[in-house]
């Protein structure tokens, strides 16, 4: 009986769940099935009405959820599609695309952002509330390494606020007081 099983619209049906990035069914021999599957896994959160929505390294949206999510929250975000299953449709879509980027930069430093703030053609990305650094998304990914040693040279002075201003060709600074 479970030679009957079709493949394809199997696969496809898994297919239809936003958290399957990749599905691949195999029928071997003695009656069994192989299901193969690489997942899509919860990268970051936008807050939507009272929920957030929730979408992977990509900006596919997963689902959408009332209770807030131990991820890094991206807000300011103008809002045209989000549909489990299809794409994050936001404007200024270059810089979602650029600060997931940035994300997956920081993944192997020392770097955490709680939450990155969206603003018309720059981000703040927040370390904690009271401390974050501005620019592109690519302008901070760029100097990310110099970035963390002013933080921890920063963080032994007992220096846990204020803002790094990012620029280009490798300009930095830092004020005290934040916006």
């Amino acid at each position: 009986m479970i030679f009957e099983v079709k493949t394809k619209p199997a696969r496809d049906r898994l297919l239809e769940t936003p958290y399957i990035r990749l599905a691949k069914i195999q029928k071997i021999p003695m009656g069994t099935l192989r299901i193969n599957l690489t997942e899509r896994i919860e990268y970051a959160c936008i807050p939507f009405e009272e929920g957030y929505i929730l979408i992977d390294n990509e900006g596919m949206v997963l689902s959408i959820t009332d209770k807030k999510p131990e991820l890094t929250v991206l807000d300011g975000m103008i809002i045209k599609t989000m549909e489990p299953g299809v794409p994050l449709g936001i404007e200024q879509a270059y810089l979602l695309t650029d600060t997931l980027d940035l994300l997956k930069a920081v993944e192997n430093t020392d770097l955490y952002f709680q939450r990155v703030y969206f603003s018309t053609v720059l981000v703040r990305a927040y370390i904690n509330e009271n401390y974050y650094c501005e620019g592109s998304p690519s302008e901070i990914m760029n100097n990310i390494d110099g970035i963390r040693r002013l933080m921890e040279e920063q963080y032994s002075q007992g220096i846990s606020k204020g803002v790094i201003r990012v620029g280009s060709d490798g300009y930095f600074s830092f004020s005290p007081k934040i916006d």
